[in-house]
């Protein structure tokens, strides 16, 4: 639940950041479909991004190698 909160945060404050930089009126309709044009692609690239941060934590080694001695102190 707390992710879903944190994810509904960060697109509804993506959202606002691309209103406020574009200087964007939303009741007018050429400048929402600009704005959902900019947010769409917005989008795609944080879908890919995230994408490729899950495939690098994914393929990441996480275990230490077979090799790998503890040093043990008596």
């Amino acid at each position: 639940m707390k992710s879903f909160i944190i994810l509904l945060k960060i697109l509804v404050l993506s959202a606002l950041l691309i209103i406020g930089n574009n200087n964007l009126a939303l009741h007018d309709s050429a400048e929402r479909e600009q704005f959902f044009d900019l947010y769409l692609s917005w989008l795609s690239g944080f879908y890919d991004k995230a994408v490729y941060v899950t495939g690098y934590a994914v393929r990441a080694e996480w275990l230490p190698s077979q090799d790998f001695e503890i040093n043990k102190t008596s």
